[in-house]
């Protein structure tokens, strides 16, 4: 009824504007292209441990004393593909096809300390982050390219070669760079509170106290244009960052 309304009454715009949706509705639609390729792993194995401790002491009429422990512990993090390919990324930059770089160290730990007087309170962290094998997974070698050139077989990238296959990163010269080791990264942050009525709290801050840089990932810097990880050292991008702020409790 629509159809014969449009074609006998309507309007030469309204008759076109059907003809159009017409075609529209009986194209066939074509693939232009694949930005990506992905499929189901048949099993990931996580294996670990996740310890916290914590601790109080009274110090009398010095106040008190209070410390926290966090270690996390990656012992096996390994993929199985649909074709039976087994992988293993405990400490290394992948696997990049979900991490998009970041990695997974084997090791990362926070320590706090917090004292406590009155209406006063200070606290210390230190953050740990272990060391990371510029590779995606464990055992992963360049192709040699025969011409003095190796290929990182995950990411496609070309380096100069001096014969060392065991990375995914080289520099000028050919060698694993900085051992095919992005460094551990350590920072402290430290925190104060005062609070001069039962209402009121003054709050401050100084993370990354000491400015530590985030160290350079050459693994990231040519796959991604990125310089430094983003996951695990991003206080190092930022520097040394203050706060200070106050809260009024109705």
């Amino acid at each position: 009824m629509a159809k014969r309304v449009l074609e006998g009454t309507g309007s030469k715009s309204a008759r076109g504007a059907a003809a159009r949706l017409s075609a529209t509705a009986h194209r066939v639609p074509q693939l232009a292209t694949v930005s990506g390729n992905f499929q189901n792993a048949s099993k990931t194995l996580t294996q670990g441990v996740d310890l916290e401790l914590r601790g109080r002491m009274r110090l009398a009429e010095a106040g008190n004393l209070t410390g926290t422990l966090t270690w996390t512990h990656t012992d096996k993090y390994e993929r199985t593909d649909a074709q039976g390919n087994k992988l293993s990324y405990a400490g290394t930059q992948g696997p990049i096809v979900l991490s998009a770089g970041a990695g997974t160290p084997k090791d990362r730990a926070s320590f706090s300390l917090t004292w406590d007087r009155g209406p006063f309170a200070v606290t210390g962290v230190v953050n740990y982050i272990a060391s990371i094998r510029l590779v995606d997974h464990k055992g992963e070698q360049a192709a040699d390219n025969g011409d003095g050139t190796v290929t990182d077989t995950t990411n496609g990238l070309i380096y100069a070669n001096n014969g060392d296959l065991n990375c995914a990163v080289f520099d000028t010269a050919g060698n694993p760079y900085g051992g095919c080791k992005l460094p551990s990264f350590t920072t402290f942050d430290l925190f104060g509170k005062w609070n001069p009525t039962k209402n009121w709290e003054i709050n401050a801050s100084i993370q990354n106290l000491f400015d530590k840089k985030a160290p350079f990932d050459a693994y990231l810097v040519l796959t991604y244009g990125i310089n430094y990880n983003q996951t695990w050292h991003q206080s190092g991008a930022v520097g040394r960052f203050f706060t200070l702020g106050a809260k009024y409790t109705f």
